[in-house]
């Protein structure tokens, strides 16, 4: 059995957000399912490498062909998610699928950039964890060239709506104007620090940084000069903000129903915009039950993206065009590659057949015969064995010999004579 490339994962269009969370896996427990995976399916896997963002959560192999469906269940049940939200792809099929990736055209927001430094983390866990391999290796450094060359080459990226640009639009939905707002951002990773870049732009009153770890919400607050909240104090805080955007890694809520009734108990009420950016979600879906606070989602962020997405459309058949033809070079090099092992056996039944020859002459020399008869026979024993096993494929395979033949004279035909 063969081994192939194979995809099986979940993403924002297969599933929705309440089950994609629970397929959300940590950076630090990556490593303890690719281990796991190698060892429950020893002979099976052989690679493995898991991407999991806000979006997608997606398991790449390099592993045996019939044995996908065990795996989609295996992998399924990390979350205990109904297997029919997830999709899987083999060969080509998967090729594809991961440069269409790399490049941003499977995001919520068509061409972008975060993606590529998400799967970069991926594939710097797998190394980590022994379960990158030579496939998986050459397959991830072929998307990061493709992903290059489509944005260097297409206007994919160009003028598209960012995941911070759309949460403006979400906060214009209840506050158009967008001043005199103080705004709070939990969290300090890579989204939330591009959504301080676009919020910055505009004259707001206060906006402050927290996170569970000071000193990354310090970095923050020191390099885009803005204002630093200890974490412990956000729900005796929460009510001094009109707007709040989170994104944290954590596997619990941040904000809950009780924290929101408790920060607004006796004091006027007035509207409020949460953005929860993270998966799992950081703000209890509880809280949009309070009649002055609009809580979005991640996938309330799609309506706005698509405005965008008009006037980048065109260009996704030229970055498909380059997907098709990497896809092509990389299958013919895992070809090339699988073709290895096939080469090396030919070699060494050649130097096999050519030593014992070798052999003979050297004791015929010894024996006092001819150095010019000893070389001729030799020549001719060697010439005879080489070529045996294709005259006698040829007799025995007489509906074909004629391609047979054709294709053995071309291979001689390439040899060199002159030494």
């Amino acid at each position: 059995m063969s081994s192939v490339i194979s995809v099986i994962g979940l993403n924002h269009t297969s599933a929705p957000l309440m089950i994609r969370e629970r397929m959300s896996i940590p950076n630090d427990t990556i490593g303890i399912l690719l281990s796991s995976i190698l060892s429950k399916f020893r002979d099976i896997v052989s690679e493995a490498v898991i991407l999991s963002t806000c979006n997608r959560t997606e398991l790449y192999c390099y592993c045996k062909k019939e044995y996908i469906q065990e795996l989609v269940l295996w992998f399924s049940g990390y979350g205990k998610v109904d297997p029919v939200y997830f999709y899987n792809y083999v060969s080509d099929a998967a090729v594809k699928h991961i440069f269409s990736v790399s490049c941003g055209l499977n995001s919520i927001v068509i061409g972008e950039p975060q993606i590529l430094s998400q799967m970069k983390k991926s594939v710097s866990l797998a190394n980590e964890a022994g379960s990158l391999g030579t496939y998986l290796y050459k397959l991830f450094q072929f998307s990061f060239s493709v992903s290059k060359e489509v944005r260097t080459h297409t206007d994919l990226c160009k003028n598209h709506i960012s995941i911070s640009s759309a949460s403006i639009d979400l906060v214009k939905t209840v506050f158009p104007e967008l001043e005199n707002l103080n705004v709070l951002f939990i969290g300090a990773g890579e989204i939330i620090e591009l959504c301080i870049k676009s919020f910055i732009k505009y004259k707001y009153n206060n906006i402050v940084v927290t996170n569970r770890t000071f000193d990354r919400s310090e970095n923050l607050s020191k390099k885009f000069s803005i204002g630093l909240l200890p974490f412990k104090s956000l729900s005796d805080r929460l009510y001094d903000f009109d707007v709040v955007v989170s994104c944290t890694s954590s596997e619990n809520s941040i904000i809950n129903s009780s924290d929101v009734t408790n920060a607004f108990n006796g004091k006027k009420i007035k509207p409020v915009v949460m953005i929860d950016l993270a998966v799992p979600r950081d703000i209890d879906t509880g809280v949009s039950d309070f009649e002055n606070i609009t809580l979005y989602s991640i996938d309330d962020l799609q309506n706005v993206i698509q405005k965008g997405f008009a006037s980048r459309s065109a260009t996704i058949p030229y970055a498909n065009e380059i997907i098709e033809k990497k896809t092509d070079d990389f299958i013919k090099w895992m070809k090339s590659r699988d073709s290895i092992q096939s080469v090396l056996e030919l070699i060494n039944r050649a130097n096999d057949i050519s030593s014992h020859e070798v052999g003979i002459a050297k004791k015929a020399l010894k024996a006092g015969e001819p150095p010019e008869i000893v070389l001729e026979r030799m020549a001719r024993r060697i010439t005879k064995k080489f070529l045996h096993g294709p005259i006698s494929f040829v007799n025995n395979n007489v509906d074909y010999n004629k391609d047979i033949l054709s294709c053995i004279l071309d291979i001689f035909s390439r040899c060199s004579t002159n030494g």
